[in-house]
């Protein structure tokens, strides 16, 4: 099963979702489904590579959500991992090689929690945060996620991210 058809059962949870979903798997250009013309491509130019499909994506879910870009540099902290960690499937391992995690660190970690999936994928971003301190963002996450074909994760800790800064600022008092 293709990462892609993981995220399927997620389609309906979003109209961001479902039209970057069919984009992703027909290969063409994700602007076109998206509702914007990609900026500066004309008729006959070359199809986007996969690179700048991932690019696109990005921002359009920024543009769904709402969140700016500023709020994406903040370093994670390990209960969004968890959290973000009950999401994935399978697809974890595929993610923590993108995330710069070693083969033989991800065998190790399997080794270790035999039969306890949602720890195997816990540690493999702990490691990643541990590896990345400062510098493991929730833009850096999110990317890596657009790549593997999680954009249902990707909107999902955009939408915790909105959430957690709105909850911040009623709390804050008024002055």
């Amino acid at each position: 099963m293709s990462d892609t058809h993981l995220s399927c059962k997620y389609l309906n949870s979003s109209p961001f979702l479902h039209v970057a979903h069919h984009a992703l798997e027909t290969q063409e250009s994700s602007a076109s489904y998206l509702s914007a013309p990609p900026m500066g491509r004309v008729e006959g130019d070359k199809p986007q590579s996969r690179n700048d499909e991932h690019s696109n994506l990005f921002q359009r879910l920024l543009q769904h959500t709402g969140i700016d870009i500023e709020q994406l540099k903040q370093a994670l902290d390990y209960q969004t991992l968890y959290k973000i960690a009950e999401r994935q499937g399978y697809e974890w391992e595929g993610c923590a090689l993108k995330l710069g995690l070693r083969q033989l660190e991800i065998d190790d970690i399997k080794i270790d929690r035999p039969h306890r999936v949602q720890e195997q994928k816990y540690e493999a971003l702990k490691k990643w945060k541990q590896r990345r301190s400062f510098r493991a963002t929730y833009e850096e996450l999110i990317k890596v996620l657009i790549e593997c074909d999680r954009l249902d994760i990707a909107e999902y800790i955009c939408n915790l991210l909105k959430t957690n800064t709105q909850e911040m600022s009623t709390s804050l008092p008024q002055s």
